[in-house]
């Protein structure tokens, strides 16, 4: 059946990821920057407040692209920016040539630590000057060498942003203290009343689950595919909901995954419940997820066949239960028309919510 089939494969692919997988780091060689040698005295001009960083600057991923290949466009088409800027500008350039290159990855994270060859039309600026600077020589006379590192994150949208740049110390950072400062923040917020959603039914749905006054958050490890993101549990100390503290972009992001769970899980409980009750194959093998059926004809007759047993003319949601034992699962406690009590459970993953209903068609 499609929607297992996909949590199945969520599953591998999350195991392939805590085995490592993925471009593996790569040590950078050390650069030896010589002492400053400079044909006149740097200018103290002052940079432009609006002056064009790599934090500034963003491109869009392409499949198949190293890790070197990707930050080397980077840099390229940043300076290809610069290229087409006012000579008076301070960050104005004739030419950008890369030295050299070392790369680190970490999931959807890069590190790059460059050595360039720059040309500016301004050289004689502090601008251009920083400690490890140099002037060129042979090929790079004209030029100024200098050494940068650079940490390139991947986002949702498929954007490639620079949140750290400098000349040294970018890296990977451990940002556990703080994490813990904002999850426990967090978790008393929740206490005095925090909507976790502007859904009122996610609201309503955990209040029922959470005792607000019992809740902490329990420190559970570094998310496995997400670099510089904690990830905590929100506990009463019978249910636990996963609490994400990521330091991608300033200011830090806080993500509890609840709120949009559940509102997916009522639309496909809804379709789910709403196909059962018109009792027609058709309604199921004709169910697309991720543009492939959601059951084969003969799961559609076993999943009907089971069901006539409940009048689901009418139906009441009685209780939710919640679990994140192995993935983020709702329990749907129901009601029919005759007072029969039964459930349906939702899974959730992959940006949707999956009925689990692995026990009625054998999958």
């Amino acid at each position: 059946m499609k929607n297992f089939k996909t949590l199945a494969v969520l599953a591998i692919a999350l195991l392939l990821a805590a085995c490592g997988t993925g471009e593996q780091p790569v040590q950078p060689t050390p650069i030896e920057t010589p002492g400053l040698i400079a044909t006149a005295e740097p200018t103290e001009t002052p940079i432009a407040a609006d002056s064009f960083n790599f934090q500034d600057f963003t491109i869009t991923a392409v499949d198949g692209e190293s890790g070197a290949e990707t930050v080397t466009r980077f840099l390229t088409e940043y300076y290809a920016v610069l290229e087409t800027l006012p000579q008076e500008d301070i960050q104005a350039v004739k030419s950008f040539e890369l030295v050299d290159l070392t790369t680190e990855a970490n999931y959807n994270a890069l590190i790059g630590r460059f050595s360039e060859a720059v040309e500016p039309y301004n050289p004689d600026n502090m601008y251009w000057w920083a400690g490890n600077s140099r002037q060129g020589e042979g090929e790079f006379s004209d030029s100024i060498i200098r050494y940068a590192e650079i940490k390139l994150y991947l986002d949702d949208d498929g954007i490639w942003r620079c949140n750290d740049a400098g000349t040294g110390g970018v890296s990977f950072k451990h940002y556990l203290e703080e994490a813990q400062e904002l999850a426990k923040t967090y978790v008393e917020n929740l206490r005095g009343g925090l909507d976790i959603s502007e859904d009122d039914r996610s609201i309503e749905a955990f209040d029922a689950l959470f005792d607000r006054s019992k809740l902490q958050a329990k420190y559970i490890g570094e998310a496995e595919n997400i670099p510089d993101t904690y990830v905590y549990g929100i506990t009463d100390n019978e249910r636990s909901v996963a609490l994400n503290v990521s330091f991608q972009k300033e200011p830090p992001a806080l993500y509890c995954a609840f709120a949009s769970y559940y509102s997916r899980v009522c639309h496909t409980l809804d379709l789910y419940l709403e196909k059962l009750e018109a009792k027609e194959v058709a309604n199921f093998t004709e169910w697309y997820i991720d543009d492939l059926p959601a059951y084969s004809e003969a799961e559609a007759v076993k999943l009907l066949d089971y069901y006539s047993r409940y009048d689901l003319s009418e139906f009441s949601i009685e209780a939710w239960d919640y679990s994140e034992e192995n993935y983020p699962q709702y329990t749907a406690s129901l009601r029919d028309a005759n007072g029969t009590e039964f459930e349906i459970v939702i899974a959730c993953g992959d940006g949707l919510a999956y009925i689990d209903d692995r026990a009625i068609v054998g999958a």
